[in-house]
Parts: structure tokens; C-alpha cells; sequence
């Protein structure tokens, strides 16, 4: 059995989804360090928690996992369209936080997997089209780094990152937005 490779060959989408996936894992190793109970801590100015930036990090993922998946007419598990509004999202958020500490590992470390899967199954003609996530009309040749950027902004915010590990081409976006 070999291994599967991405779908897409355009250089540019190959380096954003690896900026994405590595991001993605400096996220998760972060996470998986942090003690439970500094999932509550406050790291916004708005006062959202380390939890709250979990869950908004895993559900965009799963938002866009799930947009990709329609595309390719996979059926999606949840409902997640009710939940791609300003407000919904926001609500879908703060229950999310509130889920046990391992659950919320779980969910950041699920949605992350689907994403990865819908983008290396994504064929190269779909790459073309528009999704909309969380309210973002993106191209989906577009999503590795929007995605990119936001789960290293993301595992900033944990507190267990560290400015310079963020790649150089993402630094001042997520440095303006941390």
C-alpha cells in the first residue's frame, strides 16, 4: 500500500498547505502541553479563553472540512451550515469551550485530520472554486493559508508558542493579529 499525496501540484498551494500543516501540529503539541486548567485563562483583549481559541480553531476547520466535502458530494456528519453565521459561530464557540479539556483536545485534533483529508482529496479542478467559512468568501486555493495563518495565531495565543517559531512569510499577520 503506498502512502497518498496531495492532489493539487501547483508549487504555491503545496507550500501554503505545508505551512498549514505544520502550523497545525505546532498547534497540537501546544495544546497537548497545556495544563487543563489553562484552558481558562484569558489570553484576548474581548476576553475570550485558551478554550475559546481552541474551539474556534477546531471549528473552522471543520466548517472548511465540511465545505470541501460538499463540493465532492461527501455527505456531511453534522450540521455544520447552521453554525457558518457571525452569531452562530460565535455561540457554537463559547459551548465548545466549555467541553471537558480532553474533548476539546480531541475536537482540535478531529477537525484538523478531516481538513487535512478534504484538502488531499480535493481534485485539482475544484481548487478553483469559493467556500465560505465563518462568513470568508475564500477561493479554495486560498484556504491553506488562510488556515495557515490562523492556526499559528492560534497556538500563539496558547501561550505555549513562541513568536520567532512562526514562519517568516506569516509573521507580521500574525503577529498584527495576536
Amino acid at each position: 500500500m503506498s502512502a497518498r499525496s496531495d492532489l493539487i501540484d501547483d508549487p504555491a498551494v503545496q507550500q501554503d498547505l505545508l505551512l498549514a500543516r505544520r502550523g497545525q501540529a505546532y498547534f497540537l503539541r501546544g495544546l497537548f502541553h497545556l495544563p487543563d486548567a489553562q484552558l481558562s485563562a484569558v489570553v484576548t483583549a474581548d476576553g475570550a479563553t485558551k478554550g475559546a481559541v481552541v474551539a474556534a480553531a477546531a471549528l473552522r476547520a471543520r466548517l472548511l472540512a465540511d465545505a470541501l466535502d460538499r463540493l465532492t458530494g461527501v455527505e456531511s456528519e453534522g450540521t455544520w451550515d447552521e453554525i457558518d453565521t457571525a452569531d452562530s459561530f460565535a455561540d457554537a464557540v463559547v459551548f465548545a469551550a466549555t467541553l471537558p479539556p480532553l474533548a476539546l483536545r480531541h475536537l482540535a485534533t478531529h477537525s484538523g485530520v478531516h481538513l487535512n483529508v478534504s484538502w488531499r482529496d480535493l481534485p485539482p479542478a475544484l481548487w478553483r472554486e469559493h467556500v465560505y467559512v465563518a462568513g470568508a468568501r475564500l477561493t479554495i486555493s486560498e484556504t491553506p493559508l488562510w488556515r495557515a495563518q490562523e492556526i499559528w495565531r492560534a497556538a500563539i495565543l496558547l501561550g505555549n508558542g513562541r513568536s520567532r517559531d512562526v514562519p517568516a512569510q506569516l509573521r507580521d499577520v500574525v503577529a498584527a493579529e495576536t
